[in-house]
């Protein structure tokens, strides 16, 4: 019951809009539009238009920061009136220095000075010690004063030592291999021979056993078609 008088003064108390009449009963069902909802007849707007109509308005805003910035700078700003006196005593006060401009030989070139005075005082090296030895130095005659070389006879007989020189030890290294060398084509010639004559024999027999005659049995029938 208190049920039922709730439900009529909860119905009273809603309007037209939030109410949706059944057609099948009487009932009535109260509901509430979705919160952002967009209404089916409509289409959605596209993202694009809504980010379009963002930059927009940045650029109309940074135009219009532009137009403000440059509406003060042509604004007239009095300045204040200099102080000569302080500027004609620093002039005084200032010490003038001259600068000289020095020229800057290029390294291309610098690195060739130098190597032509490399080479010039090789030259001049080389000159000097040319002189140096074309120069003539008198030595003292210690020749004359000295005693001549005397043969002595010495009785110590001379000890023959056996010796293997590298000639003899390579003569015989080669006869070795020559030697090898020779079995090895001998075997290899032999090899050779004993393949051909074994392919020989086996043509000879394989010719033979073609050649061979073969005696073929008797048949009635063949002589009666020969006799036809």
């Amino acid at each position: 019951m208190f049920a039922n008088e709730n439900k009529e003064n909860h119905v009273e108390g809603t309007t037209d809009e939030t109410l949706i009449k059944l057609p099948s009963s009487g009932l009535v069902q109260e509901w509430t539009p979705a919160k952002g909802a967009i209404p089916k007849n409509n289409p959605p707007t596209p993202q694009a238009y809504k980010a379009l109509a963002k930059y927009k308005k940045k650029r109309e805003e940074a135009e219009s920061r532009l137009a403000e910035e440059e509406q003060k700078k042509r604004e007239f700003h009095a300045k204040p009136m200099p102080n000569f006196k302080t500027c004609h005593q620093e002039l005084d006060e200032q010490v003038v220095i001259h600068y000289v401009t020095v020229p800057l030989t290029p390294k291309v070139l610098k690195h060739s000075q130098e190597a032509q005075e490399k080479f010039k005082k090789k030259l001049e090296n080389l000159k000097r010690e040319e002189d140096e030895l074309r120069k003539f130095q008198s030595r003292p005659a210690t020749v004359l004063k000295t005693k001549p070389f005397i043969p002595e006879k010495s009785d110590v007989a001379v000890e023959q030592c056996p010796f293997n020189l590298s000639m003899e030890r390579r003569l015989q290294e080669r006869k070795q291999y020559d030697e090898a060398l020779r079995r090895r084509q001998e075997e290899r010639q032999k090899q050779e021979e004993d393949e051909r004559k074994r392919l020989e024999e086996e043509f000879v027999e394989e010719f033979r056993k073609a050649t061979l005659f073969k005696a073929q049995p008797y048949s009635r029938d063949r002589d009666m078609d020969e006799t036809t």
